[in-house]
């Protein structure tokens, strides 16, 4: 089964890269992200693997699913599933497995979906990029079965500002504005736990941080292999990117690039994996 669909702009407005849809470029890159995360997982689609290996999953949902990797990956593992891959922009001209289906969406509005119908909701490194993230978060949580899993990947970029050198420091700096301005919060990742909690439905929500040193040098092999392809990751993206933002010089980009390719570079990335069980209710 292929894939394509007519192309979209709208993801610029929030996602400030192209769409895997629109530039090959970007969907190489989400593709290797994809890979890297997924050898960090042992092959698995989530860190909670014993979660998730409990179930027998009816229909999935990757929310913000970009070029599809994880959809394609997730629909798979479970072949008996329906697996649905929601954007705001269109997937790449791709081959995708029989169990999946793809669906235009935008987390900043009310999507065309049956509540409590899905039993995993899956959203990485989505959450950071949209205005009013709780807001988003209560609409991801609102598609969750009871009994089902919400699973949330998000980032800390604070932590570039206060690890980082000078060069990352001013990039980071120019960075925040434009964050700020679309009401999205670079901060996200370490409040995730707190906001899904708040919610109210779901079971003991369960947090992991990951720092991703930018030098490659953490203390296990799996998480310097995954610091390494999101640095490779990120550099990619600067060059995805074309013509730089409001706020930005060439010469910025091209400072913050050289440090973090630098074998001494002190910059930390943190991430943070949350996920929580949705309440059954009363019986």
């Amino acid at each position: 089964m292929s894939v394509n669909t007519p192309i979209s702009t709208e993801q610029g407005k929030f996602y400030g890269l192209p769409a895997a849809g629109e530039s090959k470029g970007e969907k190489k890159r989400l593709d290797e992200m994809h890979e890297a995360w997924s050898q960090y997982f042992r092959g698995d689609l989530w860190l909670a693997v014993a979660e998730i290996a409990k179930m027998d999953p009816r229909r999935i949902i990757d929310l913000g699913c970009g070029s599809g990797a994880w959809t394609i990956q997730a629909a798979l593992q479970f072949p008996d599933a329906q697996v649905v891959g929601l954007d705001m922009s269109p997937l790449p001209d791709r081959q995708v497995p029989w169990n999946m289906s793809f669906q235009l969406g935008d987390l900043t509005k009310e999507l065309n979906l049956e509540p409590n119908s899905f039993d995993i909701v899956h959203a990485r490194v989505v959450m950071c990029h949209v205005p009013n993230a709780i807001e988003a978060i209560q609409r991801a949580a609102n598609l969750v079965k009871p009994g089902g899993l919400l699973l949330l990947l998000d980032v800390d970029m604070s932590t570039m500002l206060t690890t980082g050198g000078s060069r990352v420091h001013n990039y980071i700096s120019a960075l925040i504005p434009l964050y700020q301005k679309r009401g999205a919060d670079f901060e996200i990742g370490r409040k995730l736990q707190d906001m899904m909690t708040s919610l109210g439905r779901f079971q003991s929500v369960q947090c992991h941080k990951v720092s991703l040193p930018f030098n490659g040098k953490a203390q296990d092999e799996a998480t310097s292999q995954l610091s390494v392809a999101i640095r490779k990751s990120w550099t990619r993206g600067v060059q995805v990117a074309g013509k730089p933002p409001e706020g930005f010089t060439e010469t910025i980009i091209k400072e913050y690039v050289e440090e973090l390719n630098e074998e001494d570079c002190t910059a930390v990335w943190d991430v943070y994996l949350c996920w929580g069980r949705r309440d059954r209710g009363p019986e």
